[in-house]
């Protein structure tokens, strides 16, 4: 706990980086400052005429479709290899704008690359690739290219696909101070390391270099095919085609590297996937983005045709999500078709096809648009520079799970970008003063509000029975962390949310990290649910099916015979009053016993039976939707039944109302909209009458159910709910930290006005509040530490 109260102290604002992204950043163009016609033909390349590279001189008056930033930079060239760049600060061609320039014109490609593996000589160096263009600096000097031939290559190539005149490569337009630079490098570098996703959020486009190469035509037209066709319905032209160019993609060397997921994350749908494109392959290469807001300026590509074809192929990001989508329906209907009246799923026996689906999903999760209330408010706060993806912590963690990093200190700063965070820590501060990683990123996402990494289903997945908690006797941080503190690195949660409605900053405290309003839960009192039991447990039990764990041979069980007592078992439970019966007791149990008249006298030894209410026949059967919706309204209503008998009822119906209903249906202006809380007027609502599945935000859960069905469980297995209420703590000297004596003041009085001024629906949680001096930043010693990497 020292630790990140030490932590603490090295916060800092990220003002500076807005500035810098508005109005202080770089970018690269081409540099046609020296270039003269040679009508004789004679240099060693055709030189273009001076028209197909426009550039309009800057003027007052407005142009139409013409960008007073942008427009008076040069287009890149078409009909040869642009060898000379520049270095353009809008800020200093337009001293006199005021505003942020960056904020009037995004029309610029932001490079997303990961490095190539590097070739070693002979003698175990590393060869450093030639470099062979110019790039001129913004006081004139001339040096070489910092970035590669080849992403410099690729990026004028994706520019002119879309039209733009400006790219932004980390390499080219970040210094990249070495042992003998000057101070204001390295604080222009911090700077632009903590303004990343304000940079990618800003771009027209993000263009994520990919290094796989597509040579077949026939997979191409499958992939165009697949992208045209997206109907939902898991029908795919060329699956085989489909399925080897997902393994590919997932296999390819920029889903390696920690910092692409923060910038394709900002990104958000402008992101494009671009793949090298082998000679010969027909693909569209001009995409001129129309809608308001999002249009380039006008190019002389609109109406023109390239001399040198696109050497690369442009895929948006929610194209391919379309695909995997597309593909997980294929593969997940697939593995059913062994089973017409039931579903079984055999765990561990997971086919190619599906692995490879499930791998690539991880790459671009899909982002939840904010469809509920709950998902539009948070506890971040945005500056509101532009509307972009964000995810907390327990999701940056997961998503850089398999990413690795030069720098250590580097993922405190990628993760900050990825949750959108406001308040940022001085990595070199942390780096110098800290050792260890995870103590930093927990203190990170404290300090912004997100308490997820303390989530418990963070780390282990309902549904994972074979997960055994390990409790250690003897630990030096407190209880509340676990298993934050021990099993960091499993974190597998992944929630993406482009949020629109208000955001709230978070509640924080200048004088301690650990101390912020909570709420203190009570739960001593049940109310009865057995109406519903009675009714919908049947039924529950029918939506359900198995998924089976056979775990081995028996001892002494020849394989032939494992073999042949497998397929039996599986062909019993196959029938569909097998599983119903199977799910009842199991509801009541808890499990299915060995000695149960289910398994029909067959040998049990090793087997597990595991009810699931997979999302996927859910999402694909209306049949099974309509009857969830019953059920969830029939709770609602023997909740509104008990409400003058019990004062409990009405209050715990509106909370699981409120925590499931949708903010809004399609076509809703035409139709009244969803009551707030449990009424006649809830259940006669035309949409709950004739749709109450639509009326309900589901999610899904890693084992590919909802996360919301354990609510439905808890009331078919026991009949009843647990019920919790607010209670303000009696004595909060006894719910804080212990402070070493050294530390440890006489403010008992100042901890009871505290608690006075806090409202009566509050109470102080065990870590709060403690009135503490505010931190110093401890002075910098002489032995450097290494900030150890695991999380």
């Amino acid at each position: 706990m020292e630790q990140v109260s030490r932590i603490a102290g090295f916060r800092v604002e990220r003002s500076k980086a807005y500035v810098w992204a508005l109005k202080d950043c770089k970018f690269l163009v081409y540099d046609d400052t020296d270039e003269a016609p040679d009508l004789s033909g004679k240099g060693k390349e055709k030189v273009v005429d001076h028209s197909k590279h426009r550039h309009e001189e800057r003027s007052s008056v407005g142009r139409g479709d013409m960008c007073e930033i942008c427009s008076t930079c040069p287009e890149f060239p078409h009909d040869k290899k642009a060898r000379k760049f520049r270095l353009y600060k809008p800020r200093e061609a337009f001293p006199d704008l005021e505003f942020g320039l960056n904020e009037n014109c995004h029309h610029f490609v932001a490079v997303s690359y990961c490095w190539p593996v590097p070739e070693i000589d002979d003698e175990g160096q590393i060869i450093q690739e030639e470099r062979h263009y110019q790039v001129r600096d913004l006081d004139g000097k001339i040096r070489a290219n910092r970035a590669l031939d080849d992403v410099i290559d690729r990026a004028v190539d994706v520019a002119n696909s879309f039209g733009l005149r400006m790219i932004w490569i980390d390499q080219e337009c970040l210094p990249q101070p070495t042992e003998g630079s000057p101070q204001r490098d390295w604080d222009e570098q911090q700077i632009g390391v903590q303004a990343m996703d304000i940079l990618y959020s800003r771009a027209m486009i993000t263009a994520a270099f990919h290094s796989l190469e597509l040579t077949s035509q026939a997979q191409v037209d499958a992939i165009r095919f697949a992208i045209d066709r997206d109907d939902g319905q898991g029908r795919m032209h060329s699956f085989t085609h489909i399925v080897d160019f997902l393994d590919d993609v997932s296999r390819d060397r920029y889903y390696e590297r920690a910092w692409v997921v923060q910038e394709s994350l900002s990104a958000g749908n402008r992101l494009f996937l671009v793949f090298r494109r082998a000679p010969g392959i027909d693909y569209p290469s001009s995409f001129r983005i129309g809608r308001r807001g999002f249009r380039a300026p006008a190019h002389s590509l609109d109406e023109g045709v390239r001399e040198i074809p696109s050497e690369v192929l442009c895929m948006g990001v929610q194209d391919f999500r379309n695909i995997v989508e597309e593909a997980r329906t294929v593969v997940e209907r697939n593995s059913f078709q062994q089973s017409h009246t039931a579903a079984i799923r055999f765990n561990g026996t997971m086919s190619p096809d599906a692995a490879i689906v499930q791998k690539v999903q991880g790459l671009h999760p899909a982002v939840i648009q904010g469809n509920s209330l709950p998902s539009q408010i948070t506890l971040f706060y945005d500056s509101g520079m532009a509307r972009r993806d964000r995810i907390d912590a327990a999701g940056a963690l997961t998503l850089l799970r398999t990413r690795g990093c030069r720098d250590v200190k580097d993922r405190i700063a990628i993760m900050a970008n990825m949750c959108g965070y406001e308040t940022r820590l001085d990595t070199n501060a942390v780096e110098e003063h800290c050792k260890s990683l995870r103590v930093a990123l927990l203190t990170l996402s404290i300090l912004n509000g997100d308490f997820s990494l303390l989530v418990p289903e963070v780390y282990a997945p309902w549904g994972d029975v074979t997960y055994v908690p390990q409790v250690e006797e003897f630990r030096e941080s407190p209880n509340w962390l676990t298993p934050f503190d021990t099993r960091t690195s499993e974190a597998d949660y992944t929630k993406i949310q482009r949020i629109v409605g208000t955001r709230f900053k978070p509640y924080t405290n200048p004088f301690s990290v650990f101390d912020f309003p909570a709420y203190l839960w009570v739960v001593e009192d049940l109310i009865d649910l057995t109406p519903v039991q009675e009714q919908w447990a049947e039924e529950w039990a029918r939506l359900k099916c198995i998924s089976m764990v056979f775990n081995g041979p028996a001892k002494g069980e020849s394989s032939d015979a494992y073999l042949s007592r497998r397929q039996h078992i599986t062909a019993h439970f196959s029938r569909s009053n097998v599983i119903v019966r199977a799910n009842l007791e199991i509801m009541k149990a808890g499990y299915l016993a060995p000695d149960s008249d289910i398994w029909n006298g067959m040998d049990s030894s090793g087997v597990e039976v595991i009810p699931s209410l997979l999302a996927e026949r859910v999402e694909n059967e209306p049949l099974k939707q309509h009857s969830i919706g019953r059920i969830f309204f029939g709770i609602l209503r023997c909740l509104w039944d008990q409400a003058d008998s019990d004062p409990n009822a009405l209050g715990v119906a509106n909370s699981i109302w409120q925590s499931m209903r949708v903010d809004s249906l399609d076509g809703e202006n035409k139709r009244p909209a969803l009551p707030d809380e449990v009424s006649e007027a809830l259940f006669s609502h035309p949409d709950v009458v004739a749709h109450p599945f639509d009326t309900l935000q589901f999610d899904r859960s890693p084992d590919g159910q909802y996360h919301q069905v354990w609510l439905f469980d808890r009331i078919m297995s026991l009949g009843f709910l647990w019920v919790g209420r607010y209670q303000r703590s009696t004595n909060p000297s006894t719910l804080r930290p212990e402070r070493p004596d050294s530390e440890a003041e006489d403010d008992s009085e100042d901890d009871a006005n505290a608690v006075e001024d806090l409202p009566s629906n509050f109470s102080d949680m065990s870590l709060l509040p403690i009135r503490e001096k505010p931190i110093k930043k401890p002075k910098p010693k002489k032995e450097k530490k290494t900030m150890d990497s695991s999380v």
